[in-house]
């Protein structure tokens, strides 16, 4: 049987009661644009991993579903050297990013989430539970885009035992259409 970490125990209700709000949750007034946030991020792999650290990328977008709350989904991956080949990491994520402050152009946030990891060495990959958290911050330039730079602490969850990376990003947000009237 597989175990569950106690970070995705605590990740996985939270999304539900996320996702269940968003069916009648009223965006507060501000931004309600879905956007689009491409990033790159240094990745500080787990020793028991046997890889070198090294970049890796995400690509996400994301729906307000309150004015302090919004639900995201990525697909992230990076490569990393390893003295027994190379190391590929890859997985899809849902996040819940909650916004506990905000200023004129910069906002504060906290991210929650679970998701999939695959992780592929010489050619031998294995599938596992994945959960996430961390802290952020968004700058926003204008109404067309926004600086996101975010910490993260990834726990994968296996038969083997857990696995934990810390991921520090930079990217960009873009809202797609118009700003509301």
């Amino acid at each position: 049987m597989k175990r569950i970490s106690w970070l995705a125990r605590l990740t996985l209700p939270f999304l539900f009661f996320v996702i269940a709000g968003a069916a009648q949750a009223q965006t507060a007034a501000g931004d309600s644009r879905i956007y689009i946030a491409p990033s790159i991020s240094y990745d500080l792999i787990d020793k028991a991993r046997g890889a070198d650290n090294g970049l890796g990328m995400k690509f996400s977008t994301g729906i307000p579903l309150m004015q302090s709350l919004v639900a995201e989904f990525s697909l992230f991956g990076g490569a990393y050297a390893s003295s027994n080949g190379d190391l590929s990491i890859g997985g899809g994520l849902l996040d819940g990013l909650y916004f506990y402050r905000r200023q004129d152009r910069m906002a504060h946030f906290v991210v929650l989430g679970a998701g999939l990891i695959r992780s592929t060495l010489n050619n031998d990959a294995v599938t596992n539970v994945m959960s996430n958290v961390g802290w952020g911050l968004v700058y926003r330039f204008d109404e067309r885009i926004s600086m996101r730079s975010d910490i993260r602490y990834r726990l994968e969850s296996s038969d083997a035992g857990s696995r934990s990376d810390w991921l520090m990003g930079v990217g960009f947000v873009v809202p797609i259409g118009n700003l509301p009237e």
